[in-house]
Formats: structure tokens, C-alpha cells, sequence
């Protein structure tokens, strides 16, 4: 485990990278960034893939499980079953020549961004991860709406935009592009399908307007703690817009 270190930026903010914690398993590691004053309903996080061919070996087995179907109600089912198997095999497809390269593409870099970002919010903050949004909606890549979703004590749904790039660090865009999603209701055109997959107090929040967004993002570069730092101006900013109750921003290298 690598120890805490505390970085100061400038003098209003102070970002403290807590104990990393190493899941060989997922061939991650993921921390919570924690800033001093804290910032209102902005949550930070950072996820290291660690080992490639492992990372994309579960992710495999995760998109391959049709588990989570099985509690849908039968017209739900039919509906999915043909799109998650088409999408499924087409992803898989992705993820297999990744582990035989080793080399990272724009493809699967997205899907890195996705699927760990969910996977440390679990870890870190006790969420549930849905479903990648790419199973259940029809079209297979260039979704009109959001990546991914999970569900957080608070019984609220997470509304997680992912942005991966080879060469920036495209908070930026993932941060606006959230905010335009939501601006055009992109999140609510979801809830025809979120009501089979999130609890009912998710749906009732949901309908009073209640829920959280995820801006995730590729980080490039040996040292995150200046572009962390950066990125949670920007989020700060649009928090406090009050557009929705927590923003959760999420690093991954």
C-alpha cells in the first residue's frame, strides 16, 4: 500500500490522496481524494489499472452476466435479452484484442473509464453499479445520454459520463458534457429504463428530481494531483448551480 500524501495546490484548497487500496482481482487500485475545506457535494476518487489482461478479463466476465435480468419482469426481459447479446458479444470482441495486444484503444479506453469508475464508487462510497448503459440501450456505441449509472445509500441515482482521450485529460468535457445531458433531460429519458433496475425509492427521488452525477475521466501523466486539482474547481462550479445533489468525480489512469 503506498502511503497518504498531501499535496497543496494553492492556499484555498488541499487535496489529500488517502490510502491506495490494491484489488489484484480487478487488476485495479483505487483511493478516495479527500480536499481541505471540503468541497459542497463534490466527492473525489482515483483508480489506477493496474494490470490491462486482468482489468479486461473481468470486465469480460461482467458483461457476459445476464444475472441481473433475471428479476425483470417478462416483457422487460424480452425486450433486453436480444440487445444485451448483441452488445455483450460486440464488447467482448473489444476486450479480447486488448488482452492480446496489450495496447489500449479509444474503444476500450472509454470502457476502462466506465467500468472502473463504477467499480471504485462501489469500493469507495457503497454504491451499486447498473448495468453499463451501452447493454440495455439500442444503439451500440455514441449513446444520446449517459455511460453509467449506479445507485448510493442516499437511495439516489448516479448519473456517470465517461470521457477517455490518449493524450489530455478530458475532465473538462466529461464535467460539461454531464451538465448538458442533464440540462436537456437526457438522464430523466432514461428512466424508462431505470425503473426496472434501480429500487423504488430510486424511482420515487428520481421523479421529485433528486439524483447525482458522475463526471469520469482519463488521466495522463505521472503526477494526477494538479489535473485533480483543476477538476475539482470545475466541478465545484457546477455544483453550485444546484443542478443535482452531489457530484462525483472520478480519475483513472
Amino acid at each position: 500500500m503506498k502511503a497518504d500524501r498531501c499535496i497543496e495546490k494553492e492556499p484555498q484548497m488541499t487535496l489529500t490522496f488517502q490510502t491506495q487500496t490494491v484489488d489484484a482481482t480487478w487488476g485495479c487500485a483505487y483511493q478516495q481524494v479527500v480536499d481541505t475545506p471540503g468541497l459542497q457535494n463534490v466527492k473525489l476518487c482515483f483508480v489506477e489499472v493496474t494490470n490491462l489482461a486482468t482489468f479486461a478479463a473481468v470486465i469480460t466476465r461482467g458483461v457476459l452476466d445476464k444475472s441481473w435480468m433475471t428479476s425483470l419482469d417478462p416483457i422487460d426481459y424480452m425486450s433486453y435479452d436480444m440487445t444485451v447479446t448483441e452488445t455483450a458479444n460486440k464488447l467482448v470482441g473489444i476486450f479480447q484484442a486488448t488482452s492480446a495486444t496489450g495496447t489500449l484503444g479509444a474503444d476500450f479506453g472509454e470502457l476502462m473509464v466506465t467500468m472502473s469508475s463504477a467499480y471504485a464508487l462501489e469500493k469507495i462510497f457503497s454504491h451499486l453499479r447498473l448495468p453499463i448503459a451501452e447493454l440495455w440501450k439500442p444503439k451500440l456505441s455514441g449513446n444520446e445520454g449517459f455511460d453509467f449509472h449506479t445507485t448510493c445509500p442516499a437511495d439516489l441515482v448516479n448519473f456517470g459520463e465517461a470521457k477517455y482521450s490518449s493524450n489530455t485529460n478530458p475532465y473538462t468535457l466529461a464535467i460539461s458534457q454531464a451538465e448538458d445531458f442533464i440540462d436537456h433531460e437526457k438522464h430523466f429519458r432514461d428512466g424508462v429504463h431505470l425503473k426496472s433496475l434501480v429500487s423504488p425509492n430510486c424511482v420515487k427521488n428520481l421523479t421529485g428530481k433528486q439524483f447525482g452525477m458522475v463526471a469520469a475521466f482519463s488521466i495522463q501523466g505521472k503526477n494526477p494531483d494538479l489535473i485533480f486539482a483543476n477538476a475539482a474547481k470545475s466541478a465545484a462550479a457546477l455544483a453550485a448551480k444546484n443542478k443535482v445533489n452531489s457530484i462525483y468525480l472520478v480519475g483513472v489512469k
